[in-house]
Order: C-alpha cells, then structure tokens, then sequence
C-alpha cells in the first residue's frame, strides 16, 4: 500500500517515511534479507527528508537500521533530530527506548517510556517495554500491569512478559507455551515444541538444557538462535555466534544481556563479555553516553575495562 502511495504520488514525503518505517522491520517478522531491507529502508528516508527535511519517522528509520546494523554510536544522532523535531512522536520515543534498553539504560529507557506513555496511554509496544523495564527493577506487580493496560495477552510483546513471570512463580509449562508463542512472532524458524523444550532447559534440569541445546544446534542460522544459547547459559558460544552473524535483531538479542534472571547474569559477568562489548562497539557508546546501569568501568583492568553485577 505504501509503494501504491508513493508510485500515485512520488512527493508524499510522509508516505515515504513510513514505508521506511516498514523495510526496517519486515525482516524480523515476516524474513526477507536484511542487508537489501536496510538499503530499501535508507532509501526510503532519505527521499522523505529530501521531500521535507522535518519528517521525524524518516529519522527515526535511519537510526534504527543503524542500530540493527550494530553501529551502536551511529544510530544516536539521528534518533536525537527525530525527537528534536516531535518530542511526543511514538515510533522515534519507542525506537529510543528500544536502543537504550538494548544497551542496558534501564532507568533513561523507563523515563523515556513514561513520557510517551504520557501523551499515548495505550500504546502496546511502549507498555510492552514499561513491563520489561518493570521486570530487570523487580517489580512484578508493575510488569503484570503493563500486561493489564495493554488489554492483550495474545500478542508476542505480552507472553514475553507473562513467559518471565511464569517461570518466577515455577509454573513452567505455562511459561514454555507463553515463550514459544512469543518467539515463533518474530520469525524464528524453531517449532513450538522446539521452542517450549528450550525454555524448560533454561528454567528446568541440567537434563532439559542438554535438550535445549542439542535443538539450537540444529538451525545455527536461525536469527533467534544465540539468544536461545544466551537463555541456556552458553555465552561464550552466544556471543560467537552472534558476532560473526548477520542477524539484524539487535535489540531481541542484547536486551536479553541485561534481564533478572541467573542466565542473563553469568552472561554479563562471563569474560568473553569483555572483548565481544569491545568489537560491537558497546563500550565506544557506553562511553559516550552513559554506561549500563548494571555495569561500571574498571580501569584496573585496562582501559576498555568493565565489571557488571
């Protein structure tokens, strides 16, 4: 529809805009290649700001690919003239807290979500990261009613939250149903079944993560596939793995870095943290806009150096 928009009108800069909204995350929900998405994606905004130079969601798509891209110091200015443009834009304020979060800004991330929940109650995807934030601070009761405002407990955003909660109260079928719909939303390849028996190797026996893992092994390929590795307390191999893919979910990949759970812990605190933050270019953003709240520098360790709790 918004290629039939542009070809009836080639200067309809806000149509533009969205349809590079669109090619920045077609990939992660219905597959395609990420590297040809992204150009279609910057294309896109940049007719749009040729068009009109104050379109904000044409900002917001080039920070975005920047941040699937990994360039993590890059996507940081263009987000920035987005929300100069329209503070209250809801797509450039999710995809701001979604890059913040990614890179462990808990508290930035909620205080942006607040704002823009301020002015758009009912937006799913903002709650959905009010839940998360809500979930890394402890707080279960506020992680339920960010499920409870979003008045769906279908959607792939809202059984993530339900899937941790669930496994906090030890009911662990129900989270592996609740996971395994969530995960199968965003385009993995990983069956139901398979899905469910990863999430009891996360939260089960020694057994069931001997499971998992031998499941993951089987679609290395699969974009959802070194998040599964992160969740099954193989770091080391995730961020391997991750590094030298070209998966374009950045943020369904890092912001499983910085969650409450004892997997997500020894994955900060693991050494090969050090080195892999360096290369992706974490710790350049870290440096020059604040670093994780869960993590702080150590220059005893050098100058790149960092512990994390």
């Amino acid at each position: 529809m918004l290629q039939q928009a542009t070809a009836l009108d080639p200067n309809f800069a806000r149509a533009w805009s969205k349809q590079a909204i669109a090619y920045a995350v077609i990939t992660q929900y219905v597959g395609g290649d990420w590297a040809d998405n992204w150009k279609l994606s910057d294309a896109a905004a940049r007719r749009a700001l040729a068009l009109d130079a104050n379109e904000p969601e044409a900002y917001a798509a080039l920070s975005y690919n920047q941040f699937s891209q990994r360039h993590y110091v890059d996507m940081v200015e263009p987000m920035q003239r987005a929300l100069a443009i329209d503070p209250d834009n809801a797509a450039a304020n999710y995809w701001a807290a979604n890059e913040t979060s990614a890179l462990g800004r808990t508290k930035a991330t909620e205080a942006r979500i607040d704002q823009a929940l301020s002015h758009d109650p009912a937006n799913k995807l903002l709650l959905f990261y009010k839940g998360a934030m809500r979930w890394r601070a402890g707080d279960v009761a506020g992680t339920r009613d960010a499920v409870r405002r979003t008045n769906d407990d279908d959607s792939p955003f809202s059984r993530f939250l339900l899937s941790w909660i669930s496994a906090s109260q030890g009911d662990i079928e129900t989270g592996a149903r609740q996971h395994a719909a969530a995960d199968r939303g965003f385009g993995t390849k990983f069956s139901m079944d398979e899905l469910e028996a990863v999430y009891r190797g996360t939260f089960g026996s020694e057994a069931q993560r001997q499971i998992g893992l031998k499941i993951v092994a089987t679609r290395p390929e699969d974009d959802w596939a070194p998040t599964l590795l992160l969740q099954l307390g193989e770091p080391a191999r995730s961020f391997a793995d991750f590094e030298h893919g070209h998966s374009g979910l950045s943020d369904a990949y890092l912001n499983w870095l910085w969650q409450r759970e004892p997997w997500s812990r020894k994955a900060r605190q693991d050494p090969a943290f050090q080195g892999f933050a360096k290369r992706m270019g974490m710790i350049d953003y870290w440096k020059k806009y604040g670093w994780p709240d869960l993590c702080q520098p150590a220059p005893d360790r050098g100058p790149d150096g960092f512990t994390c709790r």
